[in-house]
């Protein structure tokens, strides 16, 4: 289950707040980096400790997707054009089903709207799923604390 929390900046005030991220309670602040002229992302555990700073940047968009599932292969029809190249793959995630289908794949871009991965264990679900379907850029992959990311379509971190 993702927390989603609005990015609301101030040029007079560090945006802030303090997620639990693999059990653990975190600080993330926002400040503005006037030289580099973006904001970027702090994370520091509560003794102080810095254990990241890096720029903000953004997972690239949700969509609405119906999933299906046949012979070991899942497939997630979105509302919209993934911009995939077809025949391309691309890390795709699937979240609020509540339901296998849920977590993140290696999907191959077989139309402008449909993607499909391997999903070998049958989800049990008698007919089409909804939910969302992106393609995220995790601000925190190479620190092992958790998953952050950065929605610029909705201005929500999501942890």
């Amino acid at each position: 289950m993702s927390t989603f929390v609005d990015f609301v900046p101030s040029l007079t005030t560090v945006f802030q707040f303090q997620p639990t991220l693999n059990g653990v309670q975190y600080l993330v602040t926002c400040p503005w980096n006037a030289f580099g002229e973006r904001w970027y992302v702090t994370v520091k555990d509560l003794s102080g400790n810095v254990l990241a700073h890096r720029p903000i940047v953004q997972s690239g968009p949700r969509y609405q997707a119906v999933m299906t599932w046949a012979d070991g292969v899942a497939t997630a029809s979105l509302s919209g054009p993934h911009n995939v190249p077809l025949g391309g793959l691309v890390e795709g995630r699937v979240s609020e089903t509540d339901t296998p289908f849920d977590g993140q794949y290696e999907m191959l871009a077989v139309d402008a709207q449909t993607l499909t991965f391997g999903l070998a264990a049958n989800p049990q679900q008698p007919i089409a799923v909804t939910g969302k379907l992106d393609f995220p850029l995790d601000l925190l992959a190479a620190y092992g604390i958790g998953s952050l990311f950065y929605h610029a379509d909705l201005g929500q971190f999501e942890y």
